[in-house]
């Protein structure tokens, strides 16, 4: 039997050790990874600048260190210690829809968009067509909106300045200004509301779950037909997310 040949290419198996070290430690400095891997610092940044433009690493803005971004989550890889909070918000997903008959998600930022991180279906038999590592728009979305309101005002506005506000319905808010109005009365209300705006027939109420420092990058919501969810009822439903978004935050 003939044996097939096997290759290793240098530059891949310096990518697979930058992968495997930033697994391992969770983040890493620049220093740190072409130091402690010993990889020639010019070839390190080549394959970082790379992974970070595919959106396999990310960098922290405030600490300057890498760490795997949400791409492996797509995928269906784990992303470090970040993703432990599927593990949490699953059972607070399924007491939220046992409560509300609604299909409740839970959603994190991620560059300009947000990824599903975890999903309990309706009990009512109502599919809404999203699903765990599914990337979504934050300007349509009841999880986006969230997300985007509960921002710093410095870092929202950078958001709006670059996210693209694709129409995907009759009644998707395609004016920046107008996102920007909608995104405060979210504030005010305490609660943000897609009003089919992402998928028709489809109404969905969010709110943010508070990290550290009250950073959100993480929003709970749960969506529904256009007959179960409505401006009316909405506050209805308010206490029970606000009692999951109290659960799974940081105060």
């Amino acid at each position: 039997m003939k044996h097939k040949k096997l290759y290793e290419v240098p530059s891949i198996i310096k990518t697979i050790k930058i992968i495997e070290f930033l697994h391992k430690n969770k983040e890493a400095t620049f220093t740190e990874i072409f130091t402690d891997l010993d990889i020639p610092k010019s070839t390190a940044y080549q394959i970082l600048s790379t992974l970070e433009f595919n959106r396999y690493i990310k960098q922290d803005q405030s600490t300057g260190k890498y760490l795997l971004g949400f791409k492996f989550f797509e995928l269906g890889f784990s992303v470090g210690e970040t993703i432990d909070i599927r593990k949490e918000a699953l059972p607070v997903l399924k007491e939220l829809t046992n409560k509300t008959h609604l299909t409740a998600q839970i959603g994190i930022l991620d560059g300009l968009e947000a990824v599903y991180l975890e999903k309990v279906e309706s009990p009512d038999g109502v599919f809404i067509r999203t699903r765990v590592g599914k990337r979504s728009f934050l300007h349509c979305t009841a999880i986006g909106k969230a997300i985007l309101a509960w921002q710093k005002e410095e870092i929202k506005e950078n958001l709006l300045q670059e996210i693209q506000l694709i129409k995907n319905t009759e009644t998707t808010i395609t004016e920046v200004n107008l996102l920007r109005q909608d995104l405060q009365i979210t504030r005010k209300r305490g609660f943000s509301f897609d009003n089919e705006e992402n998928l028709p027939h489809i109404r969905g109420i969010g709110v943010p779950i508070w990290g550290v420092d009250g950073e959100v990058k993480v929003a709970i919501s749960i969506s529904g037909l256009t007959t179960q969810i409505s401006f009316e009822n909405a506050v209805d439903y308010l206490p029970f997310l606000e009692e999951a978004s109290n659960i799974l935050s940081i105060r």
